[in-house]
């Protein structure tokens, strides 16, 4: 009897021991984030009140399926709550985001947005609207202190989990609202998850970018985290999720039932209400979806209007939209010289002989009205040879135009990356076009009272005249930017993979090195002919690391054109490699300004002494992992 009381306090001990584990483990704070540029309230105003009952509210919520939560309090403040896909959706999911919540709350006092991570849930508060949208930023990872023995089994290991993990996601789509998956290879265990709002598309998207960084940040440390809003990835070389989940669908959660009798009268009423409940859910289906309709609607008008505003002072460069019309022929198939996410592209030529390039802004384009006003404001400021000319603009009902200079030779990818039309661009052809895209940058950056960072250079968006002079083009997603600054953040990140500074993709910082990145990208696309993918992790796949290991390696030569063999200037060659290396490099801090490009590209290159460049961004370390992703337009993060 004795012994079996000892048994049973070392049961009971080692149950309190592991509750306390468990609770605790949930209450570990990965990340805090306070969103300080969402801006502050101050207590007693409504939005302090109707958060504080938001926080509140946390232990009161019903578990759900899926265990996600999307809260709102008189639609002032928004919340989405999150646990972590291994944790059962009960009681204990609900005190973790209780905690979550107030955690957040008591980090980041009086800032309207936040977000925080704890070990098994997320929790996220702003004022505006957030439910569905992919928000990548801001991005935050961390690596265990501990490397691998096996690195390169390892990192192989690794890779095939991604890959493993990305499709059981995706496929999570087809089968159930839950979007995570957890997976072990070997030795390693790994969890990914999103928020089950986002879509089909911007769930691998979100994955995407963050199993691109895996390598920059843990290569062969033994464990890592990565998380933003909307998505979430660990692994470790230790079990830290409930191992059942690996091969368990989770069933649906199903209400408690407290009644053991049913009348005749009892089940007489459930059919009544399950005959109407149909009939009240459509009619309330077609009232929300009229309203809503009507709101788009109004909410449309009100966005042109401000648009047209907004522009007014730019009236002299209207144009009626009838006379554009006759000028392209009524957008003719045969006028149509260029199409993308933004729409179509149109030659036309005015009563006057003037020939013109006319950008017709799709309805469903990313390029909305923000983009659209931000372009002609923009354009209407800046005069320099390496960058394209705005004649105008025209608004009609939901069309929307703008008219620029005709440019005889489209753009710069036309030639680069064509067999044929690539023999046209000689060597010396191509230093000029590189000279003169850093002076059109140099322009953007210090040339107007405050900087413009343009965001989306890429070669689609150098244009090439007659004399295959360069003109930068495609200032939708350009930004103002007050020089003194370090840099700047934004949740809403645009541009193009392959293009985009580490700092930028990862966090949302921008400044005018993200532009710098750009450039260099677009350097090493010159040199070599060949196309940066930008989401690989091998060597084909992956420009700048390309070039780096063949630099670093003493093989440049094995980066220029073949086209180039007969051409091209050795001392002019690898100065620009060195230039674009250094451009590239993962560091903001340490690479050069636009000014000093231009100063570089018109010195000796003899006399030159460049800085030894480090390794580049999103640098491979090793190229065992696989991702495969479409060069998408980050616009698309918001469909571009």
């Amino acid at each position: 009897m004795i012994l079996f009381f000892i048994m049973l306090s070392f049961v009971l001990f080692f149950l309190i021991l592991t509750f306390l584990s468990t609770h605790a483990q949930q209450n570990v704070t990965v990340h805090t984030f306070c969103f300080y540029e969402g801006g502050n309230f101050t207590s007693n105003t409504s939005y302090s009140i109707n958060l504080n009952r938001l926080i509140s509210s946390q232990p009161d919520l019903t578990p759900t399926i899926n265990g996600f939560y999307n809260i709102s309090i008189d639609g002032e403040v928004n919340a989405i709550a999150l646990c972590r896909g291994d944790l059962k959706p009960n009681r204990d999911c609900i005190n973790c985001i209780t905690n979550a919540a107030k955690q957040l709350l008591e980090s980041c006092p009086n800032v309207v947005e936040a977000d925080i991570w704890l070990e098994k849930c997320m929790f996220r508060y702003t004022s505006r609207t957030i439910l569905g949208l992919m928000e990548p930023v801001p991005f935050y990872y961390t690596s265990s202190n501990v490397s691998v023995t096996d690195k390169e089994g390892f990192s192989k290991e690794l890779g095939e989990l991604l890959d493993s993990l990305g499709s059981k996601i995706v496929d999570a789509y087809e089968t159930k609202e839950v979007k995570f998956a957890a997976g072990v290879k070997g030795t390693i265990y790994a969890l990914a998850q999103c928020t089950p709002d986002l879509s089909k598309s911007d769930c691998r998207i979100c994955l995407s970018q963050i199993f691109a960084g895996v390598p920059t940040c843990c290569d062969g440390k033994s464990g890592g985290w990565w998380m933003n809003p909307s998505c979430y990835f660990r692994f470790e070389d230790h079990p830290f999720f409930d191992l059942s989940v690996v091969s368990e669908d989770k069933p649906p959660l199903s209400p408690p039932n407290n009644d053991t009798k049913r009348s005749d009268q009892g089940n007489g009423s459930k059919t009544l209400v399950f005959a109407v409940i149909p009939i009240v859910t459509v009619v309330l289906v077609l009232i929300s979806l009229f309203i809503y309709l009507m709101r788009r609607r109004n909410k449309k008008k009100t966005l042109m209007e401000e648009t047209e505003n907004e522009i007014d002072s730019t009236y002299s460069l209207h144009f009626h939209f009838e006379t554009i019309r006759v000028a392209t022929n009524e957008f003719s198939l045969t006028n149509k010289i260029g199409e993308g996410g933004f729409g179509d592209v149109y030659k036309g030529r005015l009563q006057d002989g003037k020939e013109i390039a006319v950008k017709r802004l799709s309805i469903h384009s990313g390029q909305g009205n923000a983009e659209f006003k931000t372009e002609v404001l923009l354009m209407t400021k800046l005069q320099h040879k390496n960058l394209v000319k705005l004649f105008g603009f025209s608004i009609k009902e939901s069309e929307r135009l703008l008219i620029y200079e005709f440019i005889l030779n489209t753009s710069l990818d036309r030639f680069l990356f064509d067999p044929i039309k690539g023999k046209q661009l000689d060597w010396e052809t191509r230093y000029n076009i590189i000279i003169g895209i850093s002076r059109g940058l140099l322009y953007l950056h210090e040339g107007v009272e405050f900087s413009i960072i343009h965001r989306d250079l890429k070669s689609s968006n150098v244009l090439l005249d007659e004399q295959m002079h360069p003109k930068i083009s495609d200032f939708g997603m350009a930004r103002q930017y007050d020089f003194d600054k370090t840099q700047a953040i934004t949740r809403r990140v645009v541009g193009t993979y392959g293009y985009m500074a580490p700092e930028y993709a990862m966090h949302g910082r921008f400044s005018v090195k993200t532009d710098v990145y750009s450039f260099g990208v677009l350097v090493l696309e010159i040199i070599s002919g060949k196309r940066n993918s930008g989401l690989g992790f091998s060597e084909d796949t992956d420009l700048p690391t390309f070039a780096w290991k063949n630099w670093v390696e003493g093989t440049p030569m094995h980066l220029i054109d073949h086209v180039l063999l007969e051409s091209y200037s050795k001392e002019q060659s690898m100065q620009c490699l060195e230039i674009a290396l250094s451009c590239v490099q993962e560091n903001p801090r340490r690479r050069p300004t636009m000014d000093s490009v231009v100063s570089m590209l018109s010195s000796d290159s003899e006399s030159l002494q460049l800085p030894k460049p480090s390794q580049p961004g999103f640098f491979r370390r090793s190229t065992s992992f696989s991702v495969s992703v479409n060069d998408v337009s980050l616009t698309d993060l918001s469909a571009r």
